[in-house]
């Protein structure tokens, strides 16, 4: 299986969500469907606004195609500097189930 590593940045003065993987075309072309997703030549990788929903599209589009390695993201992306101020002593761990999509009759 395919591994995706998601972290949050600051880039361009914006909290991102980035996504960082090997190339793949099947992979890039999942990524280019995510909303205002963009690729950075600066930092060589794709990434999306950093907003509540990102991480749940990020999960139900690449979830079952690739491992998605979240262990990288903490609350935000100055608490990821926070974090490398401290020395990395902060430890966070976000998981997710696969998710089930069931169809609803309207």
């Amino acid at each position: 299986m395919k591994n995706v590593i998601v972290e949050r940045v600051i880039h361009d003065g914006e909290s991102r969500v980035v996504l960082r993987f090997p190339y793949d075309t099947e992979l890039i072309a999942l990524v280019k469907g995510l909303p205002d997703a963009k690729w950075s030549r600066t930092m060589n990788c794709w990434h999306l606004p950093d907003n509540p929903d990102a991480l749940g599209k990020i999960v139900l589009t690449l979830g079952d195609k690739a491992k998605l390695d979240t262990s990288a993201i903490s609350g935000s992306a100055e608490d990821s500097a926070d974090n490398k101020a401290a020395g990395g002593k902060m430890k966070f761990l976000i998981r997710f189930r696969n998710p089930v999509i069931k169809p609803m009759i309207l």
